[in-house]
C-alpha cells in the first residue's frame, strides 16, 4: 500500500495501551479479529461469544475499544447489545465501538444507525482498511477528549469551558453540536437555540435541524416546528428522530391519528427501534386501530426477548385488546405467557397479576380475577424490590379488595424506599382519603420515614467511629429492607468501597456493590456520583485476588 505524504499509514496503528473486547459468535472470527488486533501490538485483549457475557464483562471492565458483529446468533444482535451497553452506561463517550456485518440490508443499516457505533466495517475487510478507519476515529476522540469525559461526568460547565477552548483554535460543526447538547443539558435552551440557529443557517445539518425543532416544541411554537420537521423528513426520509419529534406535536394539537400516521411512516423506514414501535403500539391501542396495536404489541413482544427494554407492559398491552376484541381465550393465553416469561422477577409478576386482574374483571371472568389478586398477594409478601408505580396500583388494588393488612406493609415498604419523596406520600394518603383512612396512613408514613432517617444516620455514626464492618453488614441489611432507595444505595456502595480499599476485595462484596451501583443507575441515571462509583468498582473488580 502506498501512503501519500499527508495521508495517515496504517502501519503506524499501535494497539498495546487499549482494552480491547472482541464480541462474535463464530470462535473462526474472533480468533482472526483478535489476531488483527495482535498484528498491531494489541495485547489486552477479552473475547464474548454473545451479548450476556459481553455484558457481563462491560460492566467488569471500561474498554476502550469494543469490536462488535452485528449478526450474534440467538440472543441479542449487535444493535441491541450496544443499546443496552449505552443505557448501563458500560460504554463511554471515550470508547470506540465498531460494528462488523455481512450484512447490508437497510432494515439492519437503519436500526443500528440509530444507536450511533462509531463505525461500520462491512465483511470482508483488509487490515488497513480497519487501521485507517480506527486511526481516525482515535485521533477525533482524542482531539476532544477533555471535553467528552467532562461530559460523561456530568460536569458540563467544565465540559463546556473546554469546548471553549478548541472553538477559539477551529470551528468544527461536531464541536457546535456538543456545545449546544451542554447548554440543553444544563437547561440553557436559548443559547443552545443560537447555536442550532446559527449552523441552520449555514448549513441544512440534520442535528440543527432536530435541535431547533425541539427548541421551538419547548416555546409552544409547534406549528413552526411542525414545518421544519415535515420539511426536514422531505429532505431525507430517512431521519427517523424528526418522525418521532412530529408525532408528538400531533399529540400536542390533540391528533392522535396523525401522530400514529407519523410514527407507522418512521417504521417503514427503520423497523427494529422498539421503543418507537411501543409508541405505536399504545397509540393504535388508545385510537381504536386494535389490528394495528395487536399486530405492533406481537412485534414488540418478539423484538424484546432479548432487549433491555422488554417489560410486562408488552404484554399487558397486548392482553387489554384481546379484551377489547372479546377475545378472552388468547387474552388468557398471552397472560399465561406474561407470567411464565417474568416468574423470576418479582415486580413483573405483581404488574402482570394486577393487569391480569383488572383484564379477568371487565372480561367477567371473577373467579379468575380473585385467584390472580391470591397470586399478587403472595408474590407481595416476598418482595420488597418493586417500583413506586407497580407499589402504588398494589396498594389501590389492595385497598379496593379489602386487604388493609397487605396494603399497609406495601405502604411501609414504599416510603421507606422513598422516605424523602413528599409528592409520593400526597399520592399515598389521597389513595387513602378515598377510602376514609387518612389518619391511619399518616402513622404509617411518620413510622417508615423516621425508620430509614435512622438507618442512614446509624450508618454515618459508625463509619464515623471507624467501626467499617460493622458498617458494612448495617447497609447490607438496609439495602435488603429498602432496596429501591436511592440514599441507601449510594451509602452502601460508598461503605463497600471504603472497606474493599482498606482491606481487600471479595466476591461477595462486589457483588453487592454492583447491585447498588446498578440500582442507582435504574433509580437515577444521571446521578453526579455514579460515574465515579462505577470507575472505582471497575478498578477494584480488575485487581487481582
Amino acid at each position: 500500500m502506498i501512503v501519500n505524504p499527508g495521508q495517515l499509514n496504517p502501519y503506524h496503528l499501535d494497539l498495546s495501551a487499549p482494552k480491547i473486547l472482541i464480541i462474535d459468535d463464530f470462535q473462526d472470527m474472533r480468533s482472526m479479529m483478535r489476531r488483527t488486533v495482535e498484528s498491531f501490538k494489541g495485547s489486552h485483549i477479552d473475547t464474548a461469544r454473545e451479548g450476556d457475557e459481553a455484558l457481563e464483562k462491560m460492566a467488569a471492565t471500561q474498554f476502550d475499544l469494543v469490536l462488535c458483529d452485528y449478526n450474534l446468533g440467538d440472543g441479542k444482535d449487535g444493535q441491541q447489545l450496544l443499546e443496552e451497553a449505552k443505557y448501563r452506561k458500560y460504554v463511554s463517550s471515550t470508547t470506540i465501538w465498531m460494528m462488523i456485518t455481512a450484512e447490508t440490508t437497510v432494515e439492519m443499516v437503519m436500526g443500528a444507525l440509530e444507536y450511533k457505533p462509531d463505525d461500520y466495517l462491512t465483511k470482508p475487510f483488509t487490515k488497513q482498511e480497519f487501521a485507517l478507519r480506527l486511526m481516525k476515529i482515535q485521533a477525533r476522540k482524542a482531539d476532544i477528549k477533555d471535553v467528552l469525559v467532562s461530559r460523561d461526568s456530568g460536569a458540563y460547565e467544565k465540559a463546556l469551558e473546554h469546548v471553549a477552548v478548541h472553538l477559539a483554535k477551529k470551528e468544527t460543526f461536531e464541536l457546535l453540536q456538543i456545545q449546544a447538547d451542554l447548554h440543553e443539558r444544563l437547561q440553557e435552551w436559548a443559547q443552545a437555540d443560537s447555536i442550532y440557529t446559527k449552523v441552520f443557517n449555514i448549513r441544512s445539518l440534520a442535528w440543527a435541524q432536530l435541535g431547533h425543532a425541539r427548541m421551538l416544541i419547548r416555546e409552544g411554537k409547534l406549528d413552526s416546528a411542525k414545518d421544519l420537521l415535515m420539511t426536514a423528513i422531505a429532505e431525507m426520509a430517512t431521519l427517523v428522530e424528526a418522525y418521532d419529534l412530529l408525532a408528538g406535536i400531533h399529540e400536542k394539537l390533540g391528533d392522535p391519528k396523525s401522530a400514529q400516521q407519523v410514527l407507522e411512516a418512521a417504521i417503514a423506514q427503520s423497523p427494529k427501534a422498539i421503543l418507537r414501535q411501543k409508541a405505536l403500539a399504545r397509540l393504535a391501542h388508545a385510537n381504536g386501530d386494535l389490528d394495528t396495536a395487536e399486530k405492533t404489541y406481537r412485534r414488540i413482544i418478539k423484538m424484546g426477548r432479548s432487549s433491555v427494554h422488554k417489560t410486562v407492559e408488552d404484554y399487558g398491552g397486548l392482553a387489554q385488546v384481546y379484551a377489547a376484541k372479546n377475545a378472552a381465550v388468547d387474552a388468557i393465553k398471552i397472560l399465561t405467557a406474561l407470567k411464565e416469561e417474568f416468574k423470576h422477577n418479582h415486580e413483573a409478576l405483581l404488574n402482570g397479576l394486577l393487569i391480569e386482574c383488572e383484564i379477568c374483571a371487565k372480561l367477567g371472568l371473577a373467579d379468575q380475577a380473585a385467584q390472580a389478586m391470591d397470586a399478587a398477594t403472595t408474590v407481595a409478601k416476598k418482595a420488597t424490590n418493586v417500583s413506586n408505580t407497580v407499589a402504588m396500583k398494589l396498594i389501590q388494588a389492595a385497598l379496593a379488595a379489602k386487604r388493609d393488612r397487605l396494603a399497609e406493609g406495601l405502604v411501609t415498604i414504599l416510603i421507606a424506599n422513598n422516605h424523602d419523596n413528599a409528592v409520593l406520600a400526597q399520592q399515598v394518603r389521597e389513595l387513602y382519603i378515598g377510602v376514609d383512612k387518612s389518619d391511619e396512613v399518616q402513622a404509617l408514613i411518620d413510622a417508615a420515614q423516621t425508620t430509614t432517617v435512622d438507618v442512614l444516620d446509624k450508618g454515618a455514626e459508625m463509619l464515623k467511629q471507624g467501626a467499617l464492618e460493622d458498617a458494612v453488614a448495617h447497609f447490607i441489611q438496609a439495602v435488603a429492607t429498602a432496596p429501591n432507595n436511592l440514599q441507601v444505595n449510594i451509602a452502601a456502595a460508598q461503605t463497600l468501597i471504603k472497606a474493599m480499599q482498606k482491606n481487600g476485595k471479595t466476591d461477595r462484596q462486589l457483588f453487592l456493590l454492583l447491585q447498588s451501583l446498578e440500582k442507582v443507575r435504574q433509580l437515577d441515571a444521571d446521578n453526579s456520583l455514579l460515574p465515579t462509583l462505577q470507575k472505582v468498582y471497575r478498578q477494584l473488580a480488575s485487581v487481582q485476588a
